[in-house]
């Protein structure tokens, strides 16, 4: 709604200055002042990157649970660094909102930590095999826990044989949360496989 308000600022600042259609008393009231118009403008900008990730994750065609730590992870890095030229709105919403990500989705990895399916899905995605969004002390951990839960599945079935299909996407979201289309076309391509990642790890 606010880009759509920002997008309209020539419209609606003119009907404010018509006097046919509104009153002065009306104006006054309702006309949105330089220091308001600036504060929409970044706050547009600031939730663009989330409203991005959310249509992702919503995509019933191509999100899966492996993208939401990745995604998440490029979001604070690319998106909601402090920068320069941040204003006091933008430097609280920045702080505020990778808190709340790292809390919510407990993106921050420490000694009493447990890995997590969301981990597991993203180590097994070949996409994101390598965990460079994890701390170094956590893709050990990862790649521990996945190699204990084959080596139990090995016991109990020999034959099992683990298979992800491949999954389609458009580039549009991913492309914005990366900032590098060709990157995120080879990162989608890409077919996951289990057995060969998990044995070099």
């Amino acid at each position: 709604m606010l880009d759509r308000l920002y997008e309209n600022r020539c419209p609606v600042s003119n009907v404010f200055a018509d006097r046919t259609v509104t009153t002065a008393a009306m104006a006054q009231k309702f006309e949105v002042t330089e220091n308001q118009w600036a504060a929409i403008e970044t706050i547009v900008k600031l939730l663009k990157p989330l409203q991005v990730i959310t249509t992702v994750f919503c995509g019933e065609k191509y999100c899966s649970i492996s993208m939401v730590r990745p995604l998440l992870n490029i979001v604070i890095e690319k998106h909601l660094q402090p920068q320069i030229n941040d204003d006091e709105i933008a430097q609280n919403f920045k702080y505020i909102v990778i808190q709340e990500l790292k809390d919510r989705f407990k993106l921050n990895w420490n000694p009493s930590s447990v890995v997590s399916a969301r981990q597991i899905a993203s180590f097994l995605d070949r996409r994101y095999k390598d965990l460079e969004h994890e701390a170094a002390d956590a893709r050990e951990e990862i790649r521990t826990r996945v190699k204990s839960l084959l080596d139990v599945i090995s016991e109990h079935d020999d034959d099992m044989q683990i298979q992800t299909s491949e999954t389609k996407n458009s580039f549009g979201g991913l492309a914005f949360l990366y900032g590098d289309k060709g990157n995120c076309k080879a990162r989608i391509s890409a077919r996951p496989t289990v057995s060969a990642d998990v044995s070099r790890a």
